[in-house]
């Protein structure tokens, strides 16, 4: 099996802080790493942690005590209390539920809910095919 592997390419901010777009709130006791770019009209919520390079774009929230490291969210993202993301790509509009763990892992579909307390490595999650009528 392929792994997954997401190159962010680039250099670290010359600032030594993450790039934060307008309209965007961050919760005092969130850690996000100078790599990170947050898009516009986002929430981040307490105790949330970005390690690596994070990008996360306009209209994503993040939950509580969630982790995200080497990650890109498309817009309108939703991530759950204590959910964990490693190296992993999400498409526009899917929801992470709380404390699911996902590493090197793409969600390609969008609008797609990744069920709470899911755990899935190195792959697409195997989800359930849509019911077509």
């Amino acid at each position: 099996m392929e792994e997954l592997q997401i190159d962010f390419g680039g250099e670290e901010s010359v600032s030594g802080r993450p790039e934060i777009g307008p309209g965007t709130l961050i919760d005092a006791t969130a850690r996000l790493s100078p790599q990170s770019y947050v898009g516009n009209n986002c929430r981040i919520g307490p105790g949330v942690v970005f390690e690596g390079y994070v990008l996360v774009a306009n209209d994503c929230t993040i939950g509580a005590d969630a982790y995200l490291r080497d990650t890109v969210l498309s817009g309108s993202v939703r991530v759950g209390i204590q959910a964990s993301l490693t190296g992993c790509y999400v498409a526009a509009g899917a929801t992470i539920g709380r404390g699911a763990q996902l590493v090197n892992s793409l969600v390609r579909r969008s609008s797609i809910v990744i069920e709470p307390g899911a755990a899935v490595a190195g792959a697409t999650p195997v989800l359930p095919k849509p019911d077509i009528r």
